[in-house]
C-alpha cells in the first residue's frame, strides 16, 4: 500500500452566507495617497491604485507599503459593510488574510473619498488615505 494513490474529490457547501461590500465594488475603484496617522493631509503618500478585477478589488502600491517580502499587490476580503481585509501574495501565491487589520472606506454621498486602516488588535489608526482621482 506504500506506493498506492487513491484520487479523492472533496466539494465543501459553506453554510455560512457570503460576505460582500455594501457598494458595487467599481465605486471602491480609484488612485489613493495613503499616509501615516501623523502626517498632514499636503504630504505626498504613498500611492495606492484600487481597482476592480475579476470580481474583487486588487490593491497596487509600491513595496516601500507592505512588508518586506510581500507582493506590492493584493486583494481585498469583503469584511461587510464598507470593510476589507488586506490579503497577503509572495510570488503571486496567497499566502494569508491579514484578519488583523481592517480598510474601511469612506463615503460623501455615492462617491468614495477615502479611507482609513485600522489594526483590530490594538485598536488603533494605522493610517489615512484620500481619493486623488479614479482609475484610469
Amino acid at each position: 500500500w506504500a506506493e498506492t494513490l487513491v484520487p479523492l474529490r472533496l466539494e465543501i457547501q459553506s453554510t455560512r452566507p457570503a460576505i460582500v461590500a455594501a457598494h458595487p465594488l467599481s465605486s471602491y475603484a480609484g488612485l489613493y495617497a495613503l499616509r501615516g496617522p501623523e502626517e498632514p493631509a499636503t504630504a505626498p503618500g504613498v500611492r495606492y491604485e484600487i481597482i476592480e478585477r475579476r470580481g474583487a478589488l486588487w490593491v497596487r502600491t509600491t513595496t516601500d507599503a507592505v512588508e518586506p517580502g510581500l507582493d506590492p499587490e493584493f486583494d481585498l476580503l469583503p469584511a461587510g459593510d464598507d470593510d476589507f481585509h488586506p490579503r497577503q501574495y509572495k510570488n503571486g501565491m496567497l499566502i494569508g488574510d491579514e484578519l488583523d487589520e481592517v480598510i474601511t472606506f469612506q463615503f460623501q454621498g455615492t462617491r468614495v473619498t477615502g479611507f482609513e486602516v485600522h489594526g483590530v488588535a490594538e485598536d488603533k489608526l494605522l493610517a489615512r488615505a484620500t481619493r486623488a482621482s479614479s482609475p484610469r
